[in-house]
């Protein structure tokens, strides 16, 4: 497998800083600015003939423009509407509190996210919410974390926890340990692969890795590598099993990328856990 070609690993550890200059439109709870006057400056296009007036500021108003800015990819604009967002709801809805939660994950504003979740965790336990807090932990490398939400709801499970249980027990505990994991998902592995997504691709193909099984451990990362080229983590797995089956050409070929990219990864994680 060649590196993919024009193929830019992630070394972005600025690309948030316009959090710090969102502005809020609402203050104690009070609006500063017109909900039409906040949405226009947001949105192209007169949002009052698709939207009701009496929607403008509730939460169905708030993911509802989330989920458009989201889709063409105006990360900035999200911010600013999520600002918003946070200062309407109640604090006491859990409901609320979870779909804060998710779109702070959306924004990669982690540490917001694991805040927002684990009080809904703590009003109203749910599989949905502790997968969302579960994945605010795993997307930073806090796999500890990852560890402790899980064993505080541990009649909570579904496929997703499955994976996310297994690739923190491995990065936490070791290959033994997680071997009892991962057994059951290689068993049904089609089950969990249309489950978890390229999550699984990667996590099954470090388990291999660890084990020593390169052979084994490369068709899954490359098929996880052709998703997401520019995980710096998928990067080094992958050259590290092209050595294993001394894959000379392949290995030389990612090794060059290796040490700057997993240093710029390591450093944009640790920024964006504080968010």
């Amino acid at each position: 497998m060649r590196l993919t070609h024009g193929a830019r690993i992630n070394t972005d550890t600025n690309a948030y800083a316009e959090v710090a200059q969102s502005r809020l439109f609402y203050s104690y709870n009070r609006v500063q600015q017109a909900p039409q006057d906040f949405l226009e400056g947001v949105y192209t296009g007169d949002m009052r003939a698709v939207v009701r007036p009496q929607d403008l500021g509730t939460s169905r108003f708030f993911e509802g423009l989330l989920s458009s800015l989201l889709a063409g990819k105006h990360q900035a604009r999200m911010l600013k509407v999520l600002a918003a967002y946070e200062k309407s709801i109640d604090p006491t809805d859990p409901v609320a509190l979870a779909s804060l939660g998710y779109w702070s994950l959306k924004t990669e504003r982690y540490a917001s996210a694991r805040q927002y979740l684990q009080k809904s965790m703590g009003m109203r336990p749910s599989v949905d919410t502790l997968q969302l807090l579960v994945s605010s932990h795993v997307n930073v490398g806090d796999y500890a974390g990852a560890l402790r939400a899980l064993a505080q709801s541990p009649r909570l499970q579904n496929d997703a926890l499955r994976c996310f249980g297994a690739h923190a027990t491995l990065e936490v505990r070791g290959k033994e340990a997680a071997a009892a994991l991962f057994r059951p998902l290689i068993a049904d592995y089609q089950k969990y692969e249309a489950s978890c997504g390229p999550y699984f691709q990667k996590i099954l193909g470090q388990y291999y890795l660890a084990q020593g099984d390169a052979r084994q451990a490369i068709p899954w990362l490359e098929a996880y590598y052709r998703s997401y080229s520019q995980d710096a983590e998928a990067v080094a797995d992958l050259t590290a099993a092209y050595l294993r089956a001394r894959d000379w050409g392949n290995a030389s070929e990612f090794a060059a990328y290796v040490p700057a990219s997993l240093k710029a990864q390591d450093q944009r994680r640790k920024a964006l856990a504080r968010k």
